[in-house]
C-alpha cells in the first residue's frame, strides 16, 4: 500500500560506453604530455647560459674545453663547443670570440 513513489530515482544510470572512451583518452593524452615535460627536462629544455671567450695564439677546441671544463670528458664538452658556435673542423683564428655552455 505504501509503495516509494519514487524507486527510479535511487538507482544511479551506469557510465556508457563512450564516456569511458573520453576518460581513456584524457588519461592518455595526460600521460603524454607528462612524458614530454619530462623528457624536455631531462634533456635540456631551454639553452642555458654562456661565457664568452676569445681565442688567443695557439689555442684549439679541445685546449679550451680543457681548460674550462677540467672535471667533465672534454670530448663531450669539445662538441659542444663546436656545436653551439657552429664549428665545422677544428680551425680558430687568433681574436675569434667562441660562447662557452656555463654547465
Amino acid at each position: 500500500m505504501y509503495a516509494p513513489a519514487c524507486d527510479y530515482a535511487l538507482k544511479r544510470p551506469r557510465p556508457s560506453h563512450t564516456s569511458q572512451v573520453h576518460r581513456l583518452a584524457i588519461g592518455l593524452a595526460l600521460l603524454c604530455l607528462l612524458t614530454f615535460v619530462l623528457a624536455r627536462s631531462a634533456f635540456g629544455g631551454a639553452p642555458g647560459a654562456y661565457e664568452t671567450v676569445t681565442v688567443q695564439p695557439g689555442d684549439t677546441v679541445w685546449s679550451i674545453a680543457a681548460e674550462h671544463y677540467p672535471q667533465s670528458d672534454t670530448r663531450v664538452k669539445v662538441d659542444e663547443i663546436e656545436r653551439d658556435n657552429s664549428l665545422f673542423g677544428p680551425e680558430l683564428h687568433p681574436g675569434q670570440r667562441l660562447k662557452l655552455p656555463t654547465s
